[in-house]
């Protein structure tokens, strides 16, 4: 005697029914598994995509700002966080320099570009809603060049070349 006779007893055509939908829910199911197994090889023997978007859908190199991603590489591409990207790109880009970074109050960093014993650049790198401008005062006061970047200001990519060509002429004066 199966389960479904003990629960509808001698109504045989409901034992019947129930019998045939669990019947259909089994073979419901392995569709299901067959199908995701499918799915799973096809995915698996499509070669590879780069990480990146495809360059259709990137904004030429050299692109600061815009709703596309530039295909440059940008703090958002940057497979790190922002004080890696700034890190990296001053250390790389201007290493006649001893660069000292700080955390300031908020979310912020601020890098300070030495010459000897003499301050050549102060940088901040600011949320886009930050309002401080005490560091920014303080270097126009003493004569310091001074700029700073915003890592999250809608639609503005930092690119790398951007970063570097603006940071080199507030360098050189």
């Amino acid at each position: 005697m199966g389960l479904f006779d003990k629960l509808f007893g001698d109504n045989k055509e409901a034992a019947s029914f129930m019998e045939k939908l669990l019947k259909a829910a089994a073979e419901e199911k392995q569709k299901e598994k067959e199908a995701r197994e499918a799915a799973r090889k096809e995915e698996a023997a499509k070669p590879a995509e780069p990480a990146a978007e495809t360059a259709q859908e990137l904004a030429p190199a050299g692109t600061y700002w815009g709703e596309i991603m530039p295909a440059e590489e940008n703090l958002v591409s940057f497979k790190g966080n922002r004080i890696e990207y700034f890190n990296g790109i001053f250390t790389s880009e201007f290493p006649e320099y001893r660069i000292e970074m700080v955390h300031t109050t908020g979310r912020a960093e601020q890098y300070t570009f030495y010459d000897g014993l003499r301050k050549a650049l102060v940088v901040e790198i600011l949320p886009a809603s930050s309002n401080v401008k005490k560091v920014r005062r303080d270097c126009e006061a003493a004569g310091i060049p001074y700029l700073r970047y915003y890592y999250d200001h809608d639609g503005w990519w930092n690119v790398r070349s951007y970063v570097v060509s603006r940071t080199r002429a507030a360098l050189n004066g």
